[in-house]
């Protein structure tokens, strides 16, 4: 069961996710010709990747649940994530310069080339699972608060990093709702966020944009 792919070219394709009986993690690579798996380090039984990123052949990351895994040209290695690190999304800008979110105190994680460190914290009932950048003074993550008073205790939220400090900020919504990943449109500063607002039983999808 494979849950995310990240395309560095037409030759070289990630997907990542979950084998089906055993719940370990798996990777598998697209040369262009054929699909492959490729071994990564074990991993406990339950563990899974949800998320992908990368910004070179030699510089591709999958993110689960306390797991983080590097690829570094020829293979696939742990690297050490903070605690409370649930992670769903991941973004690379550099070999030097990379972010992940999920939700727990680990909400949002930076990558300096050297160790992954807590960028921000968010507290319970917050979640971040979608995150993705135009450059490294314009990223952007999206998700839920739940700690909202009312009948409908959920609303969108979103992070931005301006290259120095995160904003957080609520978006409206007349109901329970919550966005779960966003994307960059190659060469602007245009964001898109995915997710769904829910009227009783019934559940409609939610579209943001950023320009």
């Amino acid at each position: 069961m494979l849950f995310r792919s990240t395309i560095v070219s037409p030759t070289d394709i990630w997907a990542v996710g979950t084998t089906r009986l055993e719940f370990q993690t798996r990777t598998m690579h697209w040369d262009g010709a054929h699909w492959t798996v490729v071994a990564a380090p074990s991993s406990p039984a339950g563990t899974l990747f949800v998320g992908s990123g990368a910004s070179a052949t030699n510089d591709v990351w999958a993110v689960g649940l306390g797991l983080i895994e590097h690829w570094t040209g020829s293979a696939w290695h742990v690297v050490a994530a903070p605690s409370g690190a649930h992670l769903n999304g991941v973004v690379a800008l550099s070999t030097t310069d990379a972010w992940a979110s999920g939700a727990g105190p680990s909400a949002i994680l930076h990558w300096d080339g050297t160790a992954w460190t807590r960028s921000l914290k968010t507290g319970a009932k917050i979640s971040l699972p979608g995150i993705a950048a135009a450059g490294s003074t314009d990223v952007w993550a999206v998700g839920s608060n739940f700690n909202q008073p009312g009948p409908n205790p959920g609303r969108p939220e979103v992070a931005h990093r301006n290259g120095a400090t995160w904003k957080r900020s609520l978006l409206h919504s007349s109901a329970t709702a919550g966005l779960i990943a966003v994307a960059n449109a190659p060469g602007t500063t245009t964001f898109w966020a995915v997710g769904s607002t829910s009227h009783g039983l019934e559940s409609n999808p939610r579209i943001e944009e950023r320009c």
